[in-house]
Parts: structure tokens; C-alpha cells; sequence
């Protein structure tokens, strides 16, 4: 695999990667909008509870992108 196929494949990852955590995030956000709209009926707690566990994977996938693009910049960018 050369360096070009390499960098095309980061940038991909790190594309998906940026997707992914996006969408994570806009779930979590409609799950605590109707966590509220549920407030105290049945089911809301669980609908928080998965809400917050899409947080917790949201800022996993922050953790590996931020992970991911370091490696790109010390791999494929010039030092200032």
C-alpha cells in the first residue's frame, strides 16, 4: 500500500469517523427530547439511560477521531 493509498484511507476513516459521531450525537439529543416529553411516565428512564449511552459513545468516537487525526498530522503534515 503506497503513502497516497494510506493517506486516502485516514482521510476516509477519519470522514466516517466524523459522520458517525455526528449522527451519535443527533440521537442522543431526539432521546433526551423525548425523555422530557415522557417525564415521568413509564419508559422514560430507560429512554434517558440510552440517551446517555449514546454520549458515552459519542465521546468515544471524539476520542478516536482526535486519536486518528493526530496520527494523520504526524504522518502526512509538513511541521510548522
Amino acid at each position: 500500500m503506497s503513502s497516497s493509498d494510506v493517506r486516502r484511507a485516514m482521510l476516509k476513516l477519519i470522514d466516517a469517523l466524523t459522520n458517525e459521531a455526528f449522527r451519535t450525537e443527533a440521537i442522543a439529543d431526539e432521546l433526551v427530547r423525548v425523555a422530557e416529553a415522557f417525564s415521568g411516565q413509564p419508559g422514560a428512564d430507560a429512554i434517558r439511560d440510552t440517551a446517555r449511552r449514546q454520549r458515552v459513545r459519542a465521546l468515544e468516537l471524539r476520542g478516536q477521531l482526535a486519536a486518528l487525526r493526530t496520527e494523520y498530522a504526524v504522518r502526512f503534515l509538513p511541521e510548522s
